[in-house]
């Protein structure tokens, strides 16, 4: 009989994997504890936990204070080289989207920061759009844009209700965006927490988008992500000479 060399944790988390696909488990489905493992391989707690951790980092299991260890939901992935669509992306994993829109503000005067990155001068009218995005009723995004006001005169926030922001700007007439985002780790302020339904100091993950129409800015969204239900994905190549 071949001796199986793998590290212990390793062979503990392809036990886990087989355990929930053999019995078929669903998103939600509870598994074993940390105790009945250890009592299984005879390891010690820190060997579960490794395991444990190793198969939540990789979105297969979820802990849930004081109830266990579930079987984790799907996770949406925002594509970090490409646009993504949130309700598509839900829709293709069975899971419900839904947008609140908790803000709509035609402002003027805007921070210096929202100045700079739209080009205005301090008197130019700004749209402030802030939109929480759930899935299943569980908050797990929120988007706060701003848009030149000049360039979208006719705005109203019913229009948002019924459709996206990017069908906004086809109406606009706007037919091609290209820009950046950069991603940080954070830590949310107590509105974000509120509305985010987020424990005390509790990280994020926040990334902010800068969008130009030719060279005129016509977009700036911060999102803050809480981590769960979404997984950021990115495709990567390069050539080996």
């Amino acid at each position: 009989m071949a001796f199986d060399r793998r590290p212990l944790y390793v062979v503990i988390m392809e036990s886990v994997q087989n355990y929930i696909s053999d019995r078929g488990l669903k998103p939600g489905e509870q598994i074993p504890s940390e105790v009945e493992l250890m009592n299984q391989f005879q390891v010690s707690r820190a060997t579960v936990r490794q395991a444990m951790q190793e198969l939540e980092n990789e979105g297969i299991i979820e802990k849930k204070h004081g109830l266990g260890t579930f079987v984790a939901e799907p996770k949406v992935s925002i594509e970090m080289n490409g646009f993504f669509s949130f309700n598509e992306e839900a829709k293709k994993l069975n899971q419900t989207p839904h947008t609140l829109i908790t803000q709509f503000e035609r402002m003027r005067c805007p921070s210096k920061k929202i100045q700079q990155r739209l080009s205005l001068s301090s008197q130019e009218e700004v749209i402030m759009i802030q939109r929480l995005r759930l899935i299943d009723e569980d908050p797990v995004l929120l988007e706060t844009t701003y848009l030149p006001g000049k360039r979208f005169l006719y705005l109203h926030q019913e229009e948002l209700e019924n459709q996206s922001l990017y069908d906004v700007f086809s109406h606009s007439g706007i037919r091609m965006v290209h820009g950046k985002e950069k991603y940080r780790p954070y830590l949310p302020n107590e509105e974000e927490q509120r509305l985010l339904d987020l424990e005390d100091n509790v990280p994020t993950f926040r990334f902010s988008r800068l969008l130009f129409e030719k060279d005129t800015p016509v977009e700036y969204t911060v999102s803050v992500l809480k981590s769960g239900k979404i997984a950021l994905e990115a495709v990567i190549e390069k050539k080996i000479s």
